[in-house]
């Protein structure tokens, strides 16, 4: 079964010496943590991760994911590279296998280390991706996603029948019987490049979902690399009416069409704004609801 939890580019390897010389990275071995950071990812089972979206910007060499065993039982995991086709209305579809792998991909310029890791329990483990993209590269956006996969099933079948809300970014795989699998972007920024979405459209709509209505918003990627941010919906007075974090325009897309559900009854809205998701929020683009 499959859950939808509803992202390449740093310098060459010149800047890590050690690297360089010895043709691999060094890897730290696993070690014991006292506390899961809040924003780490744990659906269910013992693997829990964070980040949970990895970006490299221009200068950046290498970028870190965390594993942890929060888990009572020792187990392996595996390190993929696994290629998600980012569709327009949200959410990943799968590139066929034997296809040629796509130019957005970012797993050419990629490695990962190590590969594979044993955690027991309350052990956690760095996996180190590295970027090994040509310093002159013209700017851009590339996309991969990294997989983690355990070995062997750590979630018994009665604890799926309780998944959680999903999110755009993370993917959860379950093989009863064999392995899960936590999947996140892994975004990757080259060149000179300049960020920049717009809102097309916003129109007020029946829920395709659920009852009650929702605000249909189509965005457009204008910049070179993409945003990453939180849509809110506005009333006449500036109160929020509808909220939805996690949006991005990722490549190969240069548009996207998302719907946001009103939470409050009879709200009427007014203005849709797309903003940065941190403490001081930026506005990226906004427009009135039609």
């Amino acid at each position: 079964m499959t859950l939808k939890f509803a992202s390449l580019f740093g310098a060459a390897l010149f800047g890590l010496s050690a690297i360089a010389q010895s043709g691999a990275p060094e890897v730290e071995g696993p070690s014991r943590f006292d506390a899961v950071p809040a924003e780490a990812v744990s659906p269910f089972g013992g693997l829990s991760l964070t980040p949970t979206r990895l970006v490299l910007s221009p200068g950046d060499a290498m970028g870190e994911v965390t594993l942890y065993n929060s888990g009572g039982e020792t187990v392996t995991y595996r390190v993929e590279d696994v290629e998600l086709e980012a569709l327009e209305q949200g959410g990943y579809g799968q590139v066929e296998e034997d296809a040629d792998a796509p130019e957005w991909s970012a797993a050419r310029f990629l490695r990962y280390a190590p590969r594979q890791v044993t955690l027991a329990p309350g052990e956690r483990q760095l996996v180190r991706v590295i970027s090994r993209a040509p310093r002159d590269m013209t700017a851009g956006e590339y996309r991969s996603h990294m997989r983690f996969s355990s070995i062997p099933t750590v979630a018994p079948v009665d604890e799926l029948e309780n998944e959680p809300e999903a999110s755009d970014d993370t993917s959860v795989e379950v093989r009863v019987g064999l392995e899960y699998r936590i999947t996140i972007p892994v975004i990757l920024r080259t060149g000179d490049g300049a960020y920049g979405t717009e809102i097309q459209s916003a129109s007020l709509e029946a829920n395709p979902d659920s009852e009650g209505t929702s605000v249909r918003v189509t965005l457009n990627k204008t910049g070179s690399w993409s945003d990453y941010g939180v849509l809110r919906v506005l009333d006449a007075a500036g109160e929020e009416i509808g909220l939805l974090r996690g949006v991005s325009v990722l490549p190969p897309l240069t548009s996207r069409v998302v719907n946001i559900p009103l939470n409050v009854p009879d709200a009427v809205p007014a203005r849709v704004v797309f903003e940065t998701d941190n403490n001081a929020a930026d506005l990226i683009a906004s427009a009135e609801v039609g």
